[in-house]
């Protein structure tokens, strides 16, 4: 799975996420609403074909995403 498959806004979120932060600290510290990073991160879980958090950040390092 090609990076450019995963937009700026995505890639960023993941990011955070991997990072340990949890939606609510996520949007405060891109200054965005909690929905606006699920529209981020959702997303990811069908295309990647993960079913949770952990499992999408383990696919994303496992792939070479972060």
């Amino acid at each position: 799975f090609p990076s450019h498959d995963i937009s700026q806004k995505e890639m960023g979120a993941l990011r955070l996420l991997a990072d340990g932060y949890a939606y609510k600290e996520m949007a405060e510290k891109l200054d965005v609403s909690q929905s606006a990073i699920e529209k981020r991160i959702r997303p990811l879980f069908q295309r990647f074909n993960v079913k949770n958090n952990a499992h999408l950040i383990a696919f994303a390092y496992q792939n070479n995403l972060l």
